[in-house]
C-alpha cells in the first residue's frame, strides 16, 4: 500500500502539484524498477539453470542477455543465445576406457577428444562406421525451463518491491514494511 499524506485543509492547488510530482516520477521509477527485475531474474535463472545442469554459473552467464527498458520502450527483453554447449566446454577429460568424463555425471562411450578446427573437441563415431564424426554438444534446456519458472513465478514480485524502492528514492511516495 502506498501513499503520500496530504493535509487536510490543503488547497486543491497543493493536491494537483502532487499530482503532478507523482506522475513525473513514475515512467523514470518504472523504468528503474524493470532493470533492477531484469538484472534479478538474470542472476536467478543463471543460478537455478547452473544447478540443474550441474554446470558452473559462468558457462551460463554470458549465454543469457536482456536489453533494457528506457523512458520510451518500458519493456526488457530477454534473449537465452546457443541452445547447446559443447562437451569439452564441461571440463571433459578422457578415461583409461574408452571415453570421455564431463562435469554434472555425464560419460560419452566410445568418445575421444581431438582438435577440432579451432580448439579441443570431444568427437563421437554416430555408427560403427568409420565416417560421419559428430562433435558432442550438451543441450541447456533446463536452464530455459528454469528462466521461464522464474519470470512467471517470481518476477511479480520482485518488480514490486523495485518500483516501491524507487518511487521512494525519488521522494514522491513512502511504502510501509519496505524493510529498509
Amino acid at each position: 500500500m502506498a501513499w503520500k499524506l496530504v493535509p487536510v485543509g490543503a488547497s486543491l492547488e497543493d493536491v494537483a502539484e502532487e499530482l503532478r510530482d507523482l506522475a513525473g516520477a513514475y515512467p523514470g521509477a518504472t523504468v528503474t524498477a524493470l532493470n533492477r527485475t531484469a538484472r534479478d531474474v538474470r542472476r536467478l535463472g543463471v543460478r537455478q539453470g547452473a544447478v540443474a545442469m550441474e554446470i558452473p554459473a559462468k558457462l551460463i552467464r554470458p549465454r543469457f542477455k536482456s536489453s533494457r527498458a528506457t523512458r520510451n520502450q518500458r519493456f526488457v527483453v530477454f534473449r537465452f543465445l546457443r541452445k547447446t554447449m559443447a562437451a569439452r566446454k564441461l571440463n571433459a577429460r578422457a578415461t583409461k576406457r574408452s571415453g570421455v568424463r564431463a562435469a554434472g555425471g555425464r560419460s560419452y562411450p566410445h568418445a575421444w577428444i581431438a582438435k577440432g578446427v579451432l580448439y579441443e573437441q570431444v568427437f563421437q563415431r554416430r555408427g560403427k562406421e568409420r565416417m560421419p564424426i559428430d562433435v558432442i554438444r550438451v543441450e541447456l534446456e533446463p536452464v530455459v525451463r528454469a528462466l521461464d519458472e522464474i519470470v512467471a513465478a517470481k518476477a511479480p514480485p520482485i518488480f514490486e518491491r523495485e518500483f516501491y524502492r524507487a518511487m521512494d528514492q525519488r521522494g514522491v511516495i513512502r511504502h510501509r514494511g519496505m524493510g529498509a
